[in-house]
């Protein structure tokens, strides 16, 4: 006993069906590794909790929102650094170095005198403190050449 719909349907037509249901399987399986990659990048984006022996992973936005906080954090310190190496009233590293580096001066001047005193070479005590100036000033243009670039980054 067979179905009436059955005992009507050709060769013909069972060989059409037979394709049709062909081409749907072969269609699936062709979409499948799209669902796939849509269903990660809804894991991704959603982020996923931990679970036993592996750690949680943070979702797009709260990676986004971690960014923003570290970058906050760079150019807070960029800031800083630029404030503390440029002169500005007494404040600033750089105001309190040029202050140290003066009183060391100061303090050369009188270690001169007494070398000179004793007999050694003021010019080679001058020549060390052209060096000690030299190698500061160079040190500041490096400092600044750094915050120029960090600051010039967006």
């Amino acid at each position: 006993m067979m179905p009436d719909w059955l005992e009507t349907m050709t060769v013909v037509q069972i060989v059409g069906w037979l394709i049709a249901l062909g081409g749907v399987v072969a269609g699936l399986r062709w979409l499948k590794p799209i669902a796939d990659a849509l269903h990660n990048l809804v894991l991704d984006w959603g982020g996923e909790p931990a679970r036993d022996g592996v750690p949680a992973r943070l979702g797009v936005m709260a990676q986004l929102d971690a960014l923003s906080r570290e970058i906050a954090a760079v150019k807070a310190d960029t800031k800083s650094a630029a404030y503390n190496t440029a002169p500005n009233g007494g404040e600033s590293s750089h105001d309190k170095i040029i202050k140290m580096l003066t009183g060391l001066q100061g303090s050369v001047r009188q270690l001169e005198i007494q070398q000179v005193g004793q007999g050694n070479s003021l010019r080679q005590l001058n020549d060390r403190l052209d060096y000690v100036s030299q190698e500061s000033a160079r040190d500041r243009a490096e400092i600044h050449r750094i915050i120029d670039i960090d600051t010039a980054t967006p």
